[in-house]
């Protein structure tokens, strides 16, 4: 089954209140409410791409896919989101100021 997982973008951008900036971007209470809990059954295109746009995504980043149900080259599977993703943002949040000085000067020189 597909799965709104909007948090698990939002936590990566550092975005600790989704309800909060779902409403801020102008949706109403109860769809932000519903995306916020990944309680969605369909989801407006518009408000998709509203939110690919301001979290600087794609729509696969956004949907989950949760299911045991498919063979294990099923294009599908390639949906399924890593938790070790916000365990990386969390070491990163605790990091000491003088290895993400080091860490940023490595990423300026990635570019």
């Amino acid at each position: 089954m597909l799965k709104l997982k909007i948090d698990h973008v939002a936590q990566l951008r550092g975005i600790r209140r989704t309800y909060s900036y779902l409403t801020k971007l102008g949706m109403s209470h109860g769809i932000a409410q519903r995306l916020s809990s990944g309680n969605v059954k369909n989801i407006h295109l518009k408000h998709l791409e509203n939110l690919c746009k301001t979290l600087r995504c794609t729509p696969n980043d956004i949907l989950d896919w949760q299911g045991e149900d498919l063979d294990r080259e099923h294009p599908l599977l390639e949906l399924r989101k890593d938790p070790k993703a916000l365990k990386s943002l969390e070491k990163l949040r605790q990091m000491p100021l003088d290895k993400l000085e080091k860490l940023g000067q490595f990423l300026d020189e990635m570019d």
